[in-house]
């Protein structure tokens, strides 16, 4: 009989860095049990006793995570991974002795004999025994058998083939299944990996020669490129006719409602994970690798593949360096090319403001839209006499947005630009402080933009630009943390740098001091001279022209001679921050507006003064927090003020919120 075993809970903890905890392990693995899942593994990655070390701590315990399995598992059976010398033989014992069903020992292929005690005593403790022969590809299929066969003496119910590396093709896959199928009585089981895509269509694979125990995880979850989908497993194997009595509609619920959210930044397909598949190779020793690829300037994939090619179980630190020296000499398989360009067909007749502005704003969201992230243009207002409205010809790309910055010279121009790019990008970001010290006529132009309209404080977000460069240099001990700010009296600038360096603890004095190294913050010109360079300013201090046209071109080459750092601040990081706050702000005052019902308790959202008995969570539209009740003025009961009704409340409210799956 074809059966189902489902490891995200223990292999797909390797994308949230072995960070499952407790109550996903119970939300998880109930619902796969409620959807009639046969097998469930659950626990560390690297199975157990692997959270005794510090390298790869968990967010619980071995104990933890069968307790948590225990309470929730009641039809399926669960189990855990097992590699001896993480693992012990008493780990064995005190798993069994908190219920554990089933147990997978996994060895290399060619260690085998080491799981020999541990399937002896595992078979003593009555649990279902699995002998996985990690990277099994290492062996010929024969080989392997043979070592099967001897396993199977020892004790295992199941012989699992192991595509460590996902690099099996179809046909290998069913080379191997059928050559166990030859060899042994028990069952066998099959473990892929996604590096070449294959995943599912090598499980298909092996349910055909033979394979009656298949590996899957929701959304694919798993080390390196994951696994063979649970929900496109079933699915595949539903067109083949085989139905397992796993309904996959409802198995997306769960991957949507559990799983969706911890993926958002994890990447399956990367370069380093398919040449490590075609080579096959163990993302196991993935930073040996990195650090020897760059230690010798060598192409990572180029030393994957020339590793591999003398050892495909272990990379040992001396055989990475070698393959690393061996591929010095020779030029890389990554040649540059140059493609010709297009012909450029910008219409260099039209200059107009509105054109221009127009052109950016598409460009912008077209980037924003394959990056998958927001367009956002920066409108500030142009302060500087001398200077006209400021189109600018590139953009940056940060984590939340793609952002081009205008400096715009009058309320007329600024009006002109709106006009232009309302609706062509997401959010106008606009300036507050040139609202509230230049005139006033920046917000009030962008007011009736159809695009959202974000607001922040440029000054704020500069001076946190400025000390963030001064920080950053203070900790080098030859730069002390003292910091001289040069600017007008009254200057907003000047004074909100001196206010934040202030409040991070900086040390501001008023003049220069040669016999000190200090850090100077230009927020006005400055003097055209070498010598100011010279005495009092003397190396290795560090000078940051937060004015930006503060020091000439003369200045900046008499500071380099010598040998003061002149650098200037970068707002990226800064702007990335004021968008994410102020877009942030607007989401979760959509979600946390007012009190509602959910499935017959009332839920208010932090930030709302909800009646007393009201249960606080994080969000009205997807809750995954419950803070407590509320006391009806804006705080949250301790525990020790929950009377027995509240109390049952709050659990009642737990258990739908966070322990449910729609």
């Amino acid at each position: 009989m074809l059966r189902l075993l489902d490891t995200t809970l223990r292999d797909g903890s390797y994308i949230v860095d072995f960070q499952f905890t407790e109550a996903d392990t119970s939300v998880i693995g109930g619902a796969l049990d409620a959807r009639g899942v046969p097998f469930i593994e659950v626990g560390h990655g690297l199975g157990l006793g692997a959270f005794r070390d510090p390298r790869y701590a968990a967010a619980a315990t071995d104990a933890a995570y069968a307790s948590a399995a225990a309470s929730a598992i009641t039809r399926s059976q669960w189990g855990m991974f097992c590699i001896p010398g993480i693992a012990t033989l008493d780990d064995l014992d005190r798993a069994t002795d908190l219920g554990m069903c089933f147990v997978r020992v996994g060895t290399n292929v060619t260690e085998t004999e080491a799981a020999v005690p541990f399937l002896t005593r595992a078979r003593s403790l009555g649990l279902f025994v699995f002998a996985n022969f990690m990277k099994s590809y290492a062996l010929a299929a024969p080989e392997v058998a043979i070592r099967a066969r001897q396993l199977e003496e020892a004790g295992a119910q199941v012989a699992c083939v192991v595509d460590s590396a996902g690099g099996m093709l179809p046909e290998d896959v069913a080379r191997y299944v059928t050559a166990l199928r030859d060899e042994v009585t028990i069952e066998i089981g099959y473990h892929g990996h996604d590096n070449l895509g294959l995943a599912v269509a090598n499980t298909l694979v092996a349910v055909e020669y033979g394979a009656t125990i298949i590996d899957t995880s929701l959304r694919g979850m798993g080390r390196s490129a994951g696994n063979a989908s649970t929900e496109r497993t079933l699915f595949a194997l539903l067109r083949r006719g085989h139905d397992l009595g796993i309904d996959p509609i409802a198995l997306l619920t769960l991957a949507e409602e559990r799983i969706d959210p911890l993926l958002e930044r994890a990447r399956r397909d990367t370069s380093i994970g398919i040449v490590s598949g075609y080579a096959q190779f163990h993302s196991a020793f993935q930073p040996i690798v990195d650090e020897m690829a760059e230690k010798h300037g060598v192409d990572r994939c180029d030393l994957v593949i020339a590793v591999t090619g003398a050892d495909k179980v272990n990379a040992s630190r001396q055989l990475v360096e070698q393959a690393a020296n061996g591929l010095a000499a020779a030029p890389s398989r990554r040649a540059r090319v140059t493609v010709p360009r297009a012909a450029d067909t910008t219409n260099t007749d039209a200059h107009a403001l509105e054109v221009e502005a127009g052109r950016l704003a598409a460009r912008i969201h077209s980037a924003a839209r394959r990056l998958g992230r927001r367009s956002v243009l920066n409108l500030v207002q142009q302060l500087r006499a001398d200077t006209h409205t400021v189109l600018p010809t590139t953009w940056h790309e940060g984590t939340v947005a793609v952002v081009a910055t205008i400096a715009v010279r009058t309320a007329a121009e600024a009006a002109r630009v709106v006009r232009a790019v309302d609706g062509l990008v997401d959010d106008l970001l606009i300036d507050e402080d040139a609202h509230a010290l230049h005139g006033g006529w920046l917000r009030d132009v962008a007011r009736p933009a159809r695009s959202g309209v974000l607001h922040y404080s440029d000054l704020s977000a500069w001076a946190t630009a400025v000390l963030d460069v001064v920080t950053s240099f203070a900790k080098d001990s030859a730069v002390n943390r003292s910091l001289v700010v040069i600017g007008r009296a009254g200057e907003p600038l000047a004074d909100a740098i001196s206010a934040l360096a202030a409040a991070r603890g900086l040390t501001l004095i008023s003049t220069l001091d040669a016999a000190r190294s200090q850090t100077v913050v230009l927020c006005a010109p400055c003097p055209d001279t070498a010598a100011f360079f010279v005495d009092p300013v003397a190396p290795p201090a560090v000078v940051i022209d937060a004015w930006i046209g503060a020091l000439t071109a003369d200045a900046i080459a008499a500071a380099r001679a010598c040998g003061i750092h002149v650098v200037r601040p970068d707002m990226r990081v800064s702007l990335q921050a004021e968008i994410l706050r102020a877009t942030d702000a607007r989401s979760r005052a959509h979600r946390t507006a007012g009190c509602v019902v959910y499935d017959g308790i009332l839920i208010a959202a932090g930030g709302v003064l909800a009646p007393r008995g009201t249960i606080v969570v994080d969000s009205l539209t997807s809750p995954r927090i419950v803070h407590g009740v509320a006391d009806g003025h804006g705080f949250v009961l301790e525990r020790h003020e929950l009377d027995g009704d509240a109390a049952g409340l709050l659990r009642r409210a737990e258990d739908i919120l966070l322990y449910s799956v729609g």
